[in-house]
This record gives C-alpha cells, sequence and structure tokens, in this order.
C-alpha cells in the first residue's frame, strides 16, 4: 500500500468516525430530550385527567408534546437502525440506554392513550378519537426525497438540527469549509435533475459536494440532493451555484427544480406532489426555484 492510499484510507476511516459520532449525538440528545420531557409530559396528563385545574390550552399542548416525542423516537429508532446495519464496527454497545428508550416509547404511548380517553370525555364522548386521526400522524411528511435510507435518515436528521450543524476540522488534503455565519438564518435546498441517462450520468460525475449535502442517483434518469446553507442565503444565489453547472456536456437537456427548506414545516406532503407536477411542465435546460 503506497503513502496516497494509506492517506485516502485514513481520510475515509476519519470522516466515517466523525459520521458516527454526529449520529450518536443525535440519539444521545434525543434521549436526553425524552427523559427530561417524560415526568413533565405525564404530569401534564394527569391533570388534563382531573375535575379541576386543568386548563384549555393543556388540551392542545398535550397533543403538542407527544409529536415532539413521536417524532424523536422515530428518529432515534432509524439511526440506530443504520448504526447497526451499516456501521457495527464503530458503535458501542448501550443496553442500559436502549432499554431505557424502549420504557420512554411504551410509556408516552401509555400517557397519550390515557389522555385521548379523556379528551373524548372532555368533548362528550361524540368523536372517534384515536392517535393517528387526532394527531394527523399520518401526515406528518417522512419525506422520502432518497431511496437509499443513510441518505434518507441524514437528511431528516440535517432538517430537525438545522441551528446545530457546523464543519467538523477534518484533515487539511480533505478540507473543504464554508463560512458559517452565527445567528443568521438557515436552510437546505434540495435540488433534483431530470433527464437523459447519458446526461445524469455526466452531471453526477462532475458535482462536487461538500459536508452536510447529499446527492444521490434516485433513478436511471434523475439525480436528487441537497444543499445545506449554514448562513442566510437568497434564491439567486443557490442558483447561481447550479448555473456553474451548465457547461456539463448534456446539460440542456435536463430539467433542474430547486425547494428551499426552512424548517420540518416546509416538509409538507403535498410538497412532493407539487415537485413532480411542476417539474413534468419545465422544459430541457430550464432551471426554477419553486416556491412552497
Amino acid at each position: 500500500m503506497n503513502i496516497t492510499t494509506r492517506l485516502e484510507a485514513r481520510e475515509r476511516e476519519f470522516r466515517i468516525q466523525r459520521y458516527v459520532e454526529t449520529l450518536e449525538l443525535v440519539i444521545q440528545k434525543n434521549y436526553k430530550y425524552l427523559k427530561n420531557i417524560m415526568e413533565d409530559f405525564q404530569d401534564k396528563c394527569r391533570l388534563a385527567a382531573s375535575t379541576t385545574g386543568a386548563a384549555p390550552g393543556l388540551f392542545t399542548e398535550i397533543p403538542d408534546i407527544y409529536q415532539e416525542i413521536h417524532k424523536r423516537l422515530k428518529e432515534t429508532q432509524a439511526v440506530q437502525s443504520l448504526l447497526k446495519t451499516r456501521y457495527p464496527q464503530y458503535v458501542r454497545s448501550e443496553p442500559e440506554r436502549d432499554k431505557e428508550l424502549l420504557e420512554l416509547d411504551l410509556n408516552a404511548g401509555t400517557y397519550f392513550s390515557k389522555f385521548l380517553q379523556t379528551l373524548k370525555k372532555h368533548l362528550g364522548g361524540k368523536e372517534d378519537i384515536g392517535e393517528e386521526k387526532f394527531l394527523g400522524l399520518e401526515e406528518i411528511p417522512h419525506f422520502r426525497w432518497f431511496r437509499n435510507q443513510e441518505n434518507l435518515v441524514k437528511f431528516l436528521r440535517n432538517v430537525r438540527i438545522l441551528d446545530e450543524l457546523d464543519y467538523e476540522t477534518v484533515p487539511a488534503s480533505v478540507r473543504e469549509r464554508r463560512e458559517v455565519t452565527k445567528d443568521k438564518p438557515r436552510s437546505l435546498t434540495l435540488f433534483i435533475f431530470k433527464g437523459s441517462v447519458r446526461s445524469i450520468t455526466s452531471l453526477q460525475s462532475h458535482m462536487h459536494l461538500r459536508e452536510h449535502d447529499i446527492v444521490e442517483r434516485y433513478d436511471e434518469d434523475e439525480l436528487r440532493g441537497i444543499l445545506t446553507h449554514l448562513r442566510e442565503i437568497q434564491a439567486f444565489e443557490v442558483e447561481r451555484i447550479f448555473d456553474r453547472l451548465k457547461q456539463v456536456e448534456g446539460y440542456s437537456e435536463l430539467k433542474c427544480l430547486l425547494v428551499p427548506i426552512h424548517s420540518e414545516k416546509d416538509l409538507r406532503v403535498d410538497v412532493a406532489v407539487l415537485v413532480e407536477k411542476t417539474i413534468n411542465e419545465m422544459a430541457p435546460g430550464e432551471l426554477k426555484t419553486l416556491s412552497t
């Protein structure tokens, strides 16, 4: 093994370790949040069940808390699954934490089920209230922008902890830094290229993304990805980034649609439908930013 190969292997190992540490941090932060919120959540559910002292606002506050608990648990489970299947040799066993997370999941469901019974009584028993219907959990977008599970987990994680992201210090030979502006709005841009297979292949070979960005060959004739902006950025600036790709052979045969994402609320279920409709109406060579 020559020096260059050894350096590349070391750099690849470094990146994997940093990525695994980032995923472990997501689990740990969710774990702490869940432990801290659960007692308060239980108390609020009990208070709602009492005949006196239950403020009207409690009946909207409890579902909001549970929805956040639900999202954190699902995210944690997805990250755990990814680590166990893709990076088992890098993961340290945490049996006590895993056991507690299962108990927190069970407890949250139990408390909320009792709250729903209370709410039904509060409404006079006329409403057929279930967890999915009441919370609209089936409408919480598990936004399938990517097919690859690892890319999907990374994407959803980046959306939720956008304000916490930063660029890690990496070896000088692979360092690609971008300005990080604190206390400024951060965002993501989804991008999709669609067109001939040959042009998509050519474009993919010319795309050089950096930390926190993702690109995936979604289909033979489709390329999808996200750009992560750790400073305030305008739509025209993002379009300028993609304008640089116009020199790539076959670009004129491709449609390019950009979708700005500022928070989880922008990931509505109907965005996927709007993206599909818009790109089908675009002409080859056209670049467009979708207004969500």
